[in-house]
């Protein structure tokens, strides 16, 4: 570590390290010494946090499995558009299969109804019909006095 060198720390302590060397080179261990522990501990306590050794062993599984494999791994393009197009393409052509089933049944049931009102409006003509029948028979048969 370059950062902790014995001659770095001396040069900041220069003028305890003129005095004392001996108590500087025991003093630069030391702290090196507790220097590592709290990296170590510090580490430890992410991996334990984040659940870092499971991805860690997931992430060796997926390098090693990959290494079987003679395809290439995907990249990506440099242009998101073409990437986000490729990857959503499938979902999109699914997704117009699907949409068309659904025109085609709505189609079907609009075909359907429209027969139904058609029929409905024949039989109200029917009815309209017939009413006016027998309204004309009724004043056949009982004309009004116009008086």
């Amino acid at each position: 570590m370059y950062i902790c060198s014995f001659q770095r720390f001396a040069k900041t302590f220069h003028p305890f390290y003129k005095q004392k060397p001996q108590v500087t080179e025991s003093i630069h261990k030391q702290f090196v010494s507790q220097l590592q522990v709290s990296i170590k501990e510090d580490i430890a306590q992410i991996m334990e946090e984040g659940n870092l050794q499971a991805k860690l062993q997931e992430l060796d599984r997926l390098e090693a499995a990959s290494q079987d494999s003679a395809e290439p791994a995907w990249r990506p393009s440099g242009v998101p558009e073409e990437d986000f197009g490729g990857f959503v393409a499938p979902y999109y052509l699914q997704q117009r299969e699907y949409l068309r089933k659904e025109l085609k049944k709505l189609q079907r049931e609009n075909a359907s109804l429209a027969q139904s009102v058609l029929a409905g409006r024949e039989a109200v003509a029917r009815t309209e019909q017939h009413i006016a029948r027998s309204l004309e028979e009724w004043q056949v048969r009982w004309p009004l006095d116009s008086q």
